[in-house]
């Protein structure tokens, strides 16, 4: 047993190291982003210099303007994420089939929480780690700044914490996460 870990939400998620990360990996995105929307022009355009058949560049262009707008949507809907508190109601899993007449079954983990707005939230997934972390009754904090962290109002009787940028399993006992090094919420 965990006694020198407080009850309650951390103000450890506003600390200046994890935003300091937090604003690293956004900035990593946004580069890999600019690479990955680059990239079919670039190519498209090498392929059509090669080729002698400059209108091969539309398709890249077109490729190009699908990322946009995909990567444009995933931010309004990321931005529109707010944060939120709840209760988990619900642990269980399910049977997926990759298709219709396949025999093959994956095994989904489940864990839904009721908002304290009265909204079902769900976190599900072939790996989910919070199935094992959280346990029916336990109140959680939703975090959207963040990929999908969810912090546990009572953390006494835990062994572990996720760090809230890598996502590392990490002791409690430790004040900094293994592998990023920021600050472990606790």
């Amino acid at each position: 047993m965990v006694t020198n870990t407080a009850v309650g939400f951390s103000d450890k998620i506003n600390d200046p190291a994890i935003l300091k990360e937090l604003k690293k990996t956004k900035k990593i995105t946004f580069i890999f982003f600019i690479i990955v929307f680059l990239a079919p022009i670039v190519i498209t355009f090498f392929i059509g210099m090669n080729n002698k058949n400059m209108k091969t560049v539309l398709i890249g262009c077109g490729i190009s303007a699908v990322i946009l707008l995909v990567n444009i949507i995933s931010v309004i809907a990321q931005k529109s994420k707010k944060q939120w508190e709840g209760t988990v109601t619900a642990k269980y899993t399910k049977e997926q089939r990759r298709n219709r007449n396949a025999d093959d079954a994956q095994t989904v983990y489940v864990v839904e929480i009721m908002t304290t707005e009265g909204k079902k939230e769900k976190i599900s997934g072939l790996i989910n780690p919070y199935y094992d972390y959280f346990n029916e009754g336990d109140r959680v904090r939703y975090y959207p700044q963040f990929n999908n962290y969810y912090e546990k109002y009572d953390k006494s009787m835990d062994t572990y914490v996720f760090c809230p940028i890598c996502f590392a399993k990490n002791d409690i006992q430790n004040d900094f996460c293994q592998r990023c090094r920021v600050p472990v919420i606790k």
